[in-house]
């Protein structure tokens, strides 16, 4: 059974001010502050926010229309928008527009 103190080399483990020690190294949290990355737009904040007001927009107001559910990879267009995901745990090549059709 693995150790429930054990530490990832490197991390450290932090003592809260009530003295309650957490289950999972915190890590660098200055890095994943809303401030720390307001300035980096690779930051998982910018791409949230660009998520939600990708959610907000008139592109998911048109319907959903699937077009592939094949080895792992999932692809959808709503509107305009061609989303493709892939849920496998390989590289897989994306889809080809011919023309107005994916395929």
């Amino acid at each position: 059974m693995p150790d429930a103190d054990a530490v990832a080399p490197g991390a450290q483990r932090r003592v809260h001010r009530d003295g309650v020690q957490p289950w999972l190294p915190i890590g660098d949290a200055s890095a994943r502050s809303v401030e720390g990355q307001q300035a980096d737009p690779a930051s998982m904040l910018h791409l949230t926010r660009s998520l939600i007001a990708m959610r907000t927009s008139a592109a998911f107001a048109a319907p959903y229309q699937p077009v592939s559910r094949e080895a792992g990879l999932w692809v959808w267009r709503r509107g305009d928008l061609t989303v493709a995901v892939n849920l496998s745990d390989e590289p897989r090549p994306g889809p080809t527009c011919r023309g107005s059709s994916w395929s």
